[in-house]
């Protein structure tokens, strides 16, 4: 999994809990460390199966922007929303920028599963946390 996030506290929780989920996690503070992340899997042939981006972004840039920058590298990358803004126009329509789901600031760790779980179902490259047990690296 792929966690895009430029608050450290944010990264560090949603780490800790896709790690605790079974999930292998690489972070980002930015766009351009994101991008980089992403390619470098994808190219290697070991593509992330899921990127949970937040909406606001340093640099001028948004997780919307970022979205398509990381779906122009792999078109089968999962996209989830996060932000801040719980019921913000962003989250509630997430699909239209392009995001397979939403998760609102603050989330538990049933929160993360359940949107995961519901994401990754519908992607042919993904493995469930279950695999890992059995002996595979899920990114």
């Amino acid at each position: 999994m792929l966690v895009v996030d430029d608050e450290p506290a944010i990264r560090d929780l949603l780490a800790l809990i896709l790690n605790r989920l079974g999930y292998e996690t690489a972070c980002a503070a930015d766009t351009g460390d994101a991008v980089r992340l992403c390619r470098i899997r994808h190219e290697a042939g070991r593509p992330f199966h899921a990127a949970i981006v937040d909406l606001t972004l340093p640099k001028g840039e948004n997780g919307a922007d970022l979205g398509r920058r990381l779906r122009a590298i792999d078109p089968g990358l999962r996209l989830i929303l996060t932000s801040g803004f719980a019921q913000g126009q962003a989250i509630r329509e997430h699909k239209h920028l392009g995001f397979d789901a939403a998760l609102a600031k603050p989330f538990r760790m049933a929160d993360v599963d359940r949107v995961l779980g519901e994401v990754l179902a519908g992607n042919a490259h993904a493995n469930p946390p279950s695999q890992q047990a059995a002996g595979k690296a899920v990114p």
